[in-house]
């Protein structure tokens, strides 16, 4: 019996011995601060543009032509756009994507690490019915929401699309650098091309140039390396890391690009851009967000080194 006890009191110590050394090498992420509370939109800021016309909307003018004429605006969401549901047992963020519009807000972050999860919805709403669904995660955005196409804040994207998650447009006045390769040029005056990132490629600048006074619009995007996103109705992660200006698109865990170099390229107020304010897109598409959470940084995490 002694010999017994002891070899089962052996194999117990291995055991607790085996799991403390794994929950020492296991590094602790520390830091981590919600986003968003999980209740209501504080600290955050709605702005929708111009509704369709094939919507009613309470309290909307139309021109005679049955067209609306303004924006909805700041705070002004009779659609009810944006709202805090319960979805899959958790409290999520639901974008409709009725109206183009965005979810900012109302702090400014930079050198940070974000993460969140989206999962898409059912409904799609015109004119992006028959398209993929569609939405997007800005960050370093400036000056007034709705001042691009009238919905958008200036600012980088990382996109939240069906199949495209983490590729790069640019939003407005900015610019970026990637390390891609072109993959389709288009026939238009402008020059207009698509690169795909890869790190091996040229690091070529994507935004907005200004040549003369004038803005020209030039290799707005860059696709992302691969395909990360699960099969539609389950969720996906979304790692943002945005440190010393260079950015890094992490979806489900891998990294599917890399920017480096951030800048405004406006006129009133050129030169690096380091932080700003963090957005989400409606554009078309139903879609939900949670865990939204933040941290900030003084290196880039070593996973994603």
């Amino acid at each position: 019996m002694a010999v017994t006890f002891l070899r089962v009191r052996s194999v117990c110590l291995r055991i607790i011995a085996g799991l403390l050394i794994g929950f020492s090498c296991t590094p602790k992420e520390e830091g981590w601060q919600p986003l968003w509370n999980g209740q209501d939109f504080t600290g955050w800021i709605k702005f929708l543009g111009v509704p369709r016309a094939d919507f009613e909307v309470p309290g909307q003018v139309r021109d005679t032509s049955g067209q609306y004429t303004q924006p909805l605006g700041r705070e002004n969401d009779p659609l009810n756009v944006f709202s805090v549901v319960e979805h899959d047992g958790e409290p999520a963020i639901r974008i409709s994507g009725q109206v183009f519009g965005t979810l900012h807000t109302e702090q400014e972050y930079g050198d940070y690490h974000l993460r969140l999860q989206y999962k898409w919805g059912e409904k799609k709403w015109p004119p992006r019915e028959d398209l993929r669904r569609d939405s997007g995660l800005l960050y370093a955005g400036f000056g007034e929401p709705g001042v691009v196409s009238g919905n958008w804040m200036q600012s980088h994207e990382c996109q939240i699309q069906e199949h495209d998650t983490g590729d790069y447009w640019a939003v407005g006045a900015v610019e970026i650098r990637i390390p891609s390769v072109p993959v389709r040029v288009d026939d238009d005056p402008l020059g207009s091309a698509w690169f795909q990132y890869d790190p091996n490629g040229e690091r070529r600048p994507f935004g907005t140039f200004i040549t003369d006074s004038s803005q020209i619009r030039k290799n707005r995007r860059c696709i992302r390396s691969a395909d990360e996103e699960f099969p539609s109705g389950q969720w996906n992660t979304v790692d943002l890391i945005f440190f010393q200006g260079n950015s890094i698109h992490v979806v489900n865990g891998k990294v599917v690009l890399r920017l480096y170099g951030s800048k405004r390229a406006d006129e009133s107020d050129p030169g690096p851009l380091t932080s700003g304010k963090i957005l989400l897109q409606s554009e078309g598409a139903e879609v939900y967000y949670r865990g939204l959470e933040i941290r900030s940084i003084s290196a880039v995490p070593e996973q994603f080194r």
